[in-house]
């Protein structure tokens, strides 16, 4: 391939007047240079050692997380940035995480190869189709555009019922399977579930800071039902499940190592 300005070095290249390189790229290196281009680091979150200790093990082995705490924990901030922390994308699985994105027409018009493990944070009003797939003409719903990567469920128990047990299966087998009369059409769905919500409506039960008795006595006769949302099958999925609280500033000291995806890769 040769990059030309005019139509006169065109001309003088045919008449052997003048001479034009070719441009040479280096796929691979575009591809791995691309993959240090996050928008996020798992570094910016101060404090709350415990619970990115429960990150760094699920992000090890794959499983999926629970996260249940008050209002302005950081639940949704650690979940923004647990991509950074998983193994790079491969190049085969770069390839197959583009072709989703392609088939169901996500790909911005100067996008190319993805080159990091997607995130997807569907919001909690979205229907079963949508989260799994489907339409006249099958489309790869939320859990296949989070194939590689994550799939965030922001307050879990807003999400309706009917919507999260169709994810049993997809959870299980890794792939969803969208039939119609005269084909089938089946989806890759390997992703990493991570779910958040309060330990009850008002968000502050048995919270430390928070020892108001009206406050406890009110949300514990329904903080049972409102963690029981999910089925049995689900809640078995989501293997890690962990409470935290606010990280106040004289609990955060400003010398902790940081921790972004470049340091677990070389110390794990």
């Amino acid at each position: 391939m040769y990059g030309i300005s005019n139509i006169k070095e065109v001309i003088d290249f045919f008449t052997g007047e003048g001479t034009l390189q070719p441009v040479v790229i280096n796929t691979r290196d575009e591809f791995y240079s691309a993959q240090t281009k996050s928008e996020f680091d798992f570094c910016d979150v101060k404090g709350q050692e415990n619970i990115k200790r429960s990150l760094e093990i699920a992000a090890a082995g794959g499983h999926n997380v629970i996260l249940i705490g008050p209002p302005g924990a950081g639940k949704t901030m650690l979940a923004k940035r647990l991509p950074t922390i998983l193994p790079p994308l491969t190049l085969h699985e770069a390839l197959e995480t583009t072709k989703i994105h392609s088939v169901a027409g996500k790909m911005g018009k100067q996008a190319s190869l993805i080159s990091i493990r997607p995130f997807r944070s569907p919001h909690h009003t979205i229907s079963d189709v949508a989260l799994v797939g489907g339409g006249g003409i099958p489309q790869p719903g939320e859990i296949s555009l989070a194939h590689n990567g994550v799939l965030f469920l922001d307050e879990l128990p807003e999400f309706k019922r009917t919507v999260l047990e169709v994810m049993r299966q997809p959870l299980e087998e890794r792939r969803v399977t969208i039939s119609r009369a005269k084909f089938s059409v089946e989806y890759p769905a390997s992703f990493m579930l991570v779910a958040s919500m309060n330990p009850c409506p008002c968000g502050f039960f048995n919270h430390p800071e928070k020892n108001v008795f009206v406050l406890r006595v009110l949300c514990s006769a329904i903080s049972v039902k409102f963690q029981g949302h999910c089925s049995t099958g689900l809640t078995y999925m989501l293997k890690l499940h962990r409470f935290l609280f606010q990280s106040y500033r004289k609990n955060v000291s400003p010398k902790k190592a940081k921790i972004s995806e470049k340091g677990l890769l070389k110390h794990g």
